[in-house]
């Protein structure tokens, strides 16, 4: 089998969780996803790193589909969730008073659970609306939000105890050939080929009471999830942070983790635990940056090979040969021909 596909670092990533909770779910379903997930070049699901191209999970429910024929697994795969599943953000929502509450915590805190979209709230009269809206539309499979919106009903009625009917359940997306699983899991008001992703429901849900509503731990929970809220956003302009004084120094030559620690006024040993607690490196972020300007410059017809080596801070063209093999599995030349095809 080929080697997992090779992803440029200028499309987003995520946790690779979702994958592995997805092929896990699927063999529940004993649907066997072994096919699809080689169609995309993973062999091993232990050879996963934590952090994948959203557009690879976007075509691995493609690569599934087209390999056993089949469709609406997201919605199915909807039904196998539990709200332990999701952790503090689970026990968050959970323990709000109302349903309302519940949706405004989920709408404010989604980005602890889920990286491919956002939700929003929207109140018109008497009716109330819980849209779902991916950050990516560019690496978005129906598969996906189908499962994103599905998932929202299943912990609706985990934390209420009952099943809600909405006025109308909605996908963007065009209907599937038999829609009898939707109706069977999502009821019978789901429409397709609509403006948005979501619900829209009778505002008068929103008062209904949890059966796991809980006072005396919502005030601390609430803290705990602002907390991990703002590390991210620390960890985020830490990262930028890195990536602009790394341009910077790129111009000079070889950037090295000491001459940028000097200009964020910080020990390089700081840095490197700083960066190694958020998942990241050093080294990561370099080769990031070195990727996205290769693929920028190679696609300017101006610069030759060995200037585009030069600008990124390789002394060598065969450096930067090895180089962006390693990051893409192919020689620079290869980008520079397409982009002239």
């Amino acid at each position: 089998m080929r080697p997992m596909r090779r992803h440029v670092h200028s499309v987003p990533l995520m946790s690779a969780a979702p994958l592995l909770r997805s092929v896990q779910g699927l063999r529940t379903l004993e649907v066997d996803a072994r096919s699809a997930l080689a169609e995309v070049g993973i062999c091993h699901l232990r050879d996963v790193p934590d952090e994948i191209p959203v557009s690879l999970f976007c075509e691995f429910w493609q690569a599934l589909r087209r390999t056993t024929g089949g469709s609406a697994f997201g919605i199915r795969l909807a039904q196998l969730v539990r709200l332990e599943n999701y952790q503090l953000f689970g026990h968050l929502v959970a323990s709000s008073a109302t349903l309302g509450d519940s949706i405004l915590r989920a709408v404010r805190l989604i980005r602890l659970v889920l990286e491919t979209a956002r939700l929003s709230f929207h109140m018109e009269g008497d009716h109330a609306s819980l849209l779902v809206e991916p950050l990516y539309p560019e690496f978005t499979d129906r598969e996906m939000v189908e499962f994103e919106v599905a998932v929202i009903g299943v912990v609706a009625r985990q934390i209420t105890g009952r099943r809600l009917e909405a006025e109308q359940v909605r996908f963007s997306h065009e209907a599937p050939t038999d829609t009898r699983l939707y109706e069977e899991l999502l009821g019978r008001r789901v429409h397709f080929g609509a403006p948005h992703n979501g619900y829209v429901f009778d505002s008068a849900l929103l008062l209904l009471p949890l059966v796991r509503h809980d006072t005396g731990v919502v005030a601390e929970l609430e803290r705990q999830a602002e907390d991990l809220l703002a590390d991210e956003r620390r960890a985020t302009q830490l990262r930028l942070e890195v990536r602009a004084a790394l341009a910077a120094e790129l111009r000079g030559g070889s950037p090295t983790i000491e001459r940028v620690a000097q200009v964020l006024s910080m020990h390089p040993k700081t840095l490197a635990r700083r960066l190694q607690g958020e998942g990241s490196s050093f080294r990561r972020l370099l080769d990031e940056l070195r990727l996205q300007l290769a693929e920028r410059y190679l696609n300017q017809p101006g610069l030759t090979v060995e200037e585009v080596a030069f600008l990124l801070g390789y002394s060598e063209k065969s450096a930067f040969h090895r180089a962006f093999r390693r990051w893409t599995g192919r020689p620079p030349r290869a980008l520079r021909d397409e982009s002239a095809a």
